[in-house]
């Protein structure tokens, strides 16, 4: 890996332990991979090397090339950094003591979507909604896809800049997560382009930059809510020392003791969690838990006073009628949303930019509707359609957006592999009519035979 910034070196030689410094430089050359498998699309038993603080993630012994994977592709797991989901026990035990239904939760820099696909498995989809934001087109757009994979339909995906404005009205949500924009000190050891980019400014310019992003969020919280403030960085400037300044006056920490064996290390004056490589099994992670003052029983939702416009209902005979389901329509576009996620939009889409509620479900085509990719990879929508078996060539094709040969059916398929959906096709004549979405056609040649981590 590259050479590490002497600045950088010389004050973590500072700040830590000797036996943790020596830990970090003897772990460098020695990445971890991690996968979280899902919680409700995978039945998992007692994982080999699980994740310490997330028993449905494990690590494993090689990265191994994820695209040609069908259970990837279908959201049955993500890859994520082990350290990320300390989020789970914090959220969890937050949440067994605020004892409260029908959660709003923002995942405010939310792409490409690792917290928020973990969240949502700790939400109920009948009860909750998980406003996932990200103010970068590109990157909004890659976020959208990954939950559309998850296939969770208790969604909104927003496009706020909350350095500008915080768009959403005061109290919104009972709990906000901030994995901030950061120096990536975390990361050198898997991303040279972290270590490049680093220097004394961009810390600086970082901490301006987060200061700023909460400055906006902290009204959006109610009280008694829980901030989860993370980043994949280690100096104080922009972890301890921030929440110090930011926090500290309007919310008192929340703290778990967490097991030992899991070698997760206490932060400057107990405020927050460090994972540090060579000493806890992750790349570098930063996270501190808050919980916001004031009388929790009286944390209404302040609401501008706004005329609500009627959202575009859509009821069609190939939509088959689900319970806490809405079906919107925008342009050819269909959508299933909860309707706890239908009602929130209906109060926020005059002032907030929602790129996306729920999953996009299927796609007008004259009288009829063409189901999309989104729908055979939901958790709880009715398939109607029938379905068909793949072979590996054809699962292969299918995947490229290629059409393939068919004999003897007629009209929609659920297009499976090894009993893992993959989307849909229609039989028309002699071939497959392929129907999956083309942002999600794999461009790469594939490998001889499909292999699945689900095997």
């Amino acid at each position: 890996m590259a050479q590490l910034p002497t600045e950088f070196l010389q004050r973590i030689q500072k700040q830590w332990p000797k036996e943790h410094y020596e830990a970090f430089l003897a772990a460098l050359e020695q990445p971890l991979t991690s996968v979280r498998y899902h919680a409700k699309k995978v039945a998992v038993g007692a994982l080999n090397n699980a994740v310490p603080w997330y028993p449905k993630a494990q690590y494993l012994p090689t990265r191994p090339s994820f695209t040609w994977d069908p259970a990837f592709q279908s959201g049955h797991y993500y890859v994520q950094e082990a350290g990320s989901m300390l989020l789970a026990p914090l959220f969890t035990a937050w949440k067994q003591e605020y004892r409260k239904t029908e959660l709003r939760v923002l995942d405010a820099c939310a792409a490409p979507g690792g917290k928020s696909t973990l969240l949502l498995d700790l939400l109920s989809e009948r009860d909750d909604v998980l406003v996932s934001n990200e103010p970068i087109s590109k990157r909004n757009a890659v976020l959208r896809q990954n939950l559309g994979k998850w296939g969770y339909t208790n969604t909104l995906v927003s496009q706020c800049d909350f350095e500008q404005d915080g768009f959403f009205p005061e109290n919104s949500f009972d709990c906000i997560v901030v994995d901030a924009p950061c120096s990536g000190e975390g990361m050198f050891r898997k991303d040279e382009g972290a270590v490049a980019a680093w220097s004394e400014d961009n810390i600086r310019q970082c901490t301006v930059r987060q200061e700023n992003i909460l400055e906006h969020l902290l009204p959006l919280l109610k009280p008694g809510g829980l901030l989860l403030y993370s980043t994949c960085t280690y100096n104080y400037q922009e972890n301890e020392d921030l929440v110090q300044e930011c926090l500290s006056e309007a919310f008192t920490p929340f703290h778990l003791d967490f097991p030992a064996e899991w070698n997760v290390l206490p932060g400057k004056d107990q405020l927050g969690y460090r994972c540090i490589p060579g000493v806890t099994e992750s790349e570098g992670f930063f996270i501190s838990a808050w919980i916001k003052k004031g009388n929790a029983s009286e944390n209404t939702t302040t609401r501008r006073n706004k005329k609500v416009k009627p959202l575009p209902r859509v009821q069609h005979e190939d939509l088959p009628t689900q319970p806490n389901t809405t079906y919107l329509q925008y342009g050819d576009s269909v959508y299933a949303v909860s309707e706890g996620a239908s009602a929130f939009l209906g109060e926020i889409q005059q002032s907030v930019t929602v790129k996306k509620a729920g999953l996009q479900v299927a796609q007008v085509k004259g009288k009829k509707l063409n189901p999309t990719t989104e729908w055979a990879t939901a958790v709880t929508l009715h398939n109607p359609y029938p379905v068909y078996a793949m072979t590996t060539k054809e699962t292969q094709a299918f995947l490229q957006g290629q059409s393939f040969s068919c004999s003897g059916l007629r009209g929609i398929h659920q297009m499976q592999w090894n009993g893992i959906p993959q989307g849909f096709a229609k039989a028309v004549g002699a071939r497959w009519n392929n129907l999956r979405d083309k942002k999600e056609r794999i461009l790469s040649a594939p490998s001889e035979e499909l292999s699945t981590l689900l095997a």
